[in-house]
């Protein structure tokens, strides 16, 4: 029992010493998302933001550009635009909040290719059923994860054939 009474006065004291060095949101910052464990602060988080922000905003042009093709496959430019930064802008912060973790998501370059190259050029399907196969395509990939069949598979495949795969993407480089 006075091992946990020890404990909350630790924290107790953390906290006033935290709090009297800084204002009441950068103590909401550095308690909820660690940063003081981390050993960071909020400005590097910051400066770190803004560095992956310029390190991944071609996709905000590129991604349209792919998917729109010119008019080609009948998804506008402009909705292309609006998706991309939306998607990217909320699942980024969704990571960031529900898993405490510093990683920013966008649209990957393989699956707009497919859609546009693949599904729509190739198969000939209208645009919307391709998006309806990319959204079949991660109910599939949600439902494999929730029920844990996806690490079952990955632990099937022998290592060997990983760094194949690996080393075969890296040449295709």
């Amino acid at each position: 029992m006075f091992k946990n009474i020890d404990i909350l006065i630790k924290i107790n004291l953390t906290f006033i010493q935290i709090s009297n060095k800084y204002s009441a949101k950068e103590v909401y910052y550095l308690s909820y998302f660690k940063l003081k464990e981390r050993n960071t602060n909020v400005r590097t988080e910051i400066i770190a933001g803004i560095t992956t922000f310029m390190t991944m905003a071609y996709i905000i042009f590129v991604n349209p550009a792919i998917l729109s093709q010119g008019g080609k496959t009948g998804i506008p430019f402009e909705a292309a635009v609006v998706a991309t930064c939306l998607g990217a802008g909320l699942m980024s912060m969704l990571m960031g909040l529900i898993t405490n973790t510093p990683f920013a998501l966008a649209s990957g370059m393989g699956i707009n290719a497919v859609v546009v190259f693949t599904i729509i050029f190739g198969l000939g399907l209208t645009w919307q059923q391709a998006m309806g196969i990319v959204v079949l395509e991660g109910i599939i990939v949600t439902i494999l994860v929730l029920t844990g069949l996806r690490t079952m598979i990955m632990k099937a495949i022998p290592m060997e054939l990983k760094y194949t795969q690996l080393v075969l993407v890296s040449d295709c480089l």
